[in-house]
C-alpha cells in the first residue's frame, strides 16, 4: 500500500469516528431531553423525587448537560 493512501485511509477513518461520536452526541442530547421530560411528568402526576430516585430513575439534575439542541428546536 502506498503511502498517500495509508495517509488518506487513516484521515477517513478519523473523520468516519468523528462523525460516530456526533451521531452519538445528538442522541445522547435527545435521550436526556426526553428522560427530564418524562421525570417531570411522572412528579407532575403526584411521583415524587424521593420515590423514584429511591427506585432507581437517576435525578435529571445529576445527568449530562445538554447541548440545548432538540430534534423540535431543529425542525
Amino acid at each position: 500500500m502506498d503511502p498517500l493512501h495509508k495517509l488518506l485511509k487513516k484521515d477517513e477513518d478519523r473523520e468516519a469516528a468523528v462523525r460516530a461520536l456526533g451521531d452519538a452526541h445528538h442522541a445522547l442530547d435527545d435521550a436526556v431531553a426526553a428522560y427530564r421530560s418524562a421525570f417531570k411528568a411522572a412528579t407532575s402526576i403526584g411521583w415524587s423525587k424521593a420515590d423514584l430516585t429511591k427506585a432507581g430513575f437517576p435525578d435529571p439534575v445529576r445527568l449530562p448537560k445538554t447541548s440545548g439542541r432538540t430534534a423540535d428546536a431543529e425542525a
